[in-house]
């Protein structure tokens, strides 16, 4: 069985030195540096994208050309860690059930409230709230609209999802087997592609344009929601480094 975690990165680092682990340089198509590790921009690729998609290019080159059993996504600064604070193994990797998925633990969103640079309150607000709060809520309405289209039975958890307060699994990192992944991205792609031709996007900053990165992650979860009956989905920590 092969397994491979890709690394998301768009710059030189001091990766992990275990076999299983693979870097893959993201948005390399338009990049002016050559890092010389695996590019995004070979075979079947989005690499173009990679300035609203964000870590999403290297997701799409996974399902379209990966040949890995096992299939994970973290980041350059980013991994997994096992309760005693070791990354992930190749043992760790091969050993997951089909029906097993590693996510990020359960984050909740909070907004704070200051006076004079003191905080003077804090509490959990849900995902649509927080969104609404950094980002842009309208983006959010038009990829319901697209879901909504295409009848799908993702609807109720999109809504669901949206008033959670317990917090969801950020940074789109995960490790599942390539079965789940290519039915997570047959799904996630096709309605992120045609958001991207209806929103216009050309007066959001660099921040707001990588609107695509932020609006799977809500994603990522509702996939997650709706299929959790069948799915054991374990939460581990994540460390930046």
């Amino acid at each position: 069985m092969k397994a491979a975690i890709y690394v998301a990165t768009h710059k030189a680092y001091n990766f992990p030195q275990i076999d299983v682990y693979c870097p893959i340089h993201v948005g390399k198509e338009q990049a002016t540096v050559n890092l010389e590790i695996l590019g995004d921009n070979t075979g079947d690729n989005i690499s173009r994208l990679n300035s609203a998609f964000c870590e999403l290019t290297a997701l799409y080159w996974m399902w379209k050309n990966s040949k890995a059993d096992i299939m994970g996504l973290v980041h350059y600064r980013r991994y997994f860690i096992r309760p005693d604070g070791q990354l992930l193994s190749r043992e760790d990797i091969e050993s997951l059930a089909t029906n097993e998925v590693i996510v990020a633990r359960k984050k909740p969103f909070y907004k704070v409230r200051k006076i004079l640079g003191l905080r003077i309150s804090k509490h959990k607000i849900t995902v649509q709230e927080h969104y609404a709060k950094d980002h842009y809520e309208h983006d959010l309405n038009s990829l319901r609209d697209i879901i909504k289209n295409k009848g799908s039975d993702y609807l109720a958890c999109y809504d669901a999802l949206l008033k959670v307060k317990e917090g969801i699994s950020l940074f789109n990192m995960f490790v599942m087997h390539r079965e789940l992944v290519s039915e997570y991205c047959q799904w996630l792609f096709p309605i992120l592609f045609e958001l991207e031709q209806t929103l216009d996007i050309s007066s959001y900053d660099v921040y707001q344009r990588r609107i695509y990165g932020f609006l799977s992650e809500r994603m990522f979860n509702v996939f997650l929601m709706k299929n959790k009956d069948r799915l054991h989905i374990r939460y581990y920590e994540v460390v930046t480094q």
